[in-house]
């Protein structure tokens, strides 16, 4: 993920080479399909990028995205204004948002606390 003032994007890496056009197609619908559930039906990213080539059929993914598409980019990505990205979900729960902080400091306490660094270089050491 980027961030700036202006816009948040969600980037998906993966070797160019190794992803198939309809992987990539799929992906990025599927997760702003998600976002729309969760958000509103009608939110729209900035833009949308993607590593493959341009294909014979551009009107669907405008159709789709309904904005800027790019192609032959160096990422798969969506980006949403920051205004999108700081609205409040409709649906949200600010106990169950309270909750999920909880778990997360508690389990980036543990990982600290067990010596993350040790504990990779013992991961890299037995698979030596």
């Amino acid at each position: 993920m980027q961030e700036s003032d202006t816009e948040f994007t969600v980037i998906f890496f993966h070797k160019k080479s190794a992803i198939n056009p309809a992987h990539s197609n799929h992906a990025l619908s599927i997760v702003l399909h998600m976002c729309r559930i969760n958000y509103q039906k009608e939110l729209n990213p900035n833009n949308a990028t993607f590593t493959h080539s341009k294909p014979e059929y551009i009107e669907s993914y405008f159709s789709y995205f309904k904005s800027d598409v790019h192609f032959d980019a160096e990422f798969d990505s969506l980006t949403f204004s920051q205004e999108v990205i700081d609205t409040p979900l409709p649906e949200a729960s600010k106990q169950l948002a309270q909750l999920n902080d909880q778990v997360m400091t508690q389990y980036l306490k543990e990982l600290t606390h067990d010596g993350l660094k040790e504990r990779v270089k013992a991961i890299i050491v037995s698979r030596s």
